[in-house]
């Protein structure tokens, strides 16, 4: 079983006419250059509104159920998988904690209620990196993946 060939990525469709079809192939070339280039220094809120235009893209352009369902599926599974993985997984910050109390006559105001730490479930542990760093793996993925066989 070769599921490379099974799934449907880069697959041309002759019917039915889309409004794909039509436009030139130089623009599509430059449309997906822009789509390569624009995650590399994207915060993780355009990152995520690329993954919604993409997606909007093809419900747009009309292209069969049947072809991007499979394709779409599996991609979205892999990449919510990646999310999941990379959120509970250690940030990467190694901080060395050594405290320093202030004399105690001294009390200040928290100006917010910042926390670090977003959720703690047993040992599982989601920071405010590794959501962010789970946010541009899971979406470069599906970007370069899914705009590249648009």
């Amino acid at each position: 079983m070769d599921l490379l060939r099974s799934l449907p990525l880069g697959l041309y469709l002759e019917q039915p006419l889309t409004w794909l079809h039509y436009i030139d192939s130089r623009i599509k070339l430059t449309w997906l250059m822009s789509f390569l280039a624009a995650p590399i220094l994207a915060d993780p809120l355009w990152r995520l509104g690329m993954v919604v235009f993409l997606v909007l893209i093809t419900i747009t352009a009309r292209i069969p159920l049947r072809v991007w369902k499979q394709q779409m599926g599996w991609l979205l599974l892999i990449s919510c998988l990646a999310f999941l993985l990379v959120s509970i997984s250690a940030d990467g910050l190694a901080t060395s904690h050594q405290p320093r109390l202030p004399e105690l006559l001294l009390v200040l105001p928290q100006p917010t209620a910042y926390s670090y730490i977003i959720a703690k479930v047993g040992f599982l542990t989601i920071t405010r990196r590794s959501l962010d760093l789970a946010i541009r793996v899971s979406t470069l993925f599906f970007t370069v993946v899914y705009s590249t066989n648009l």
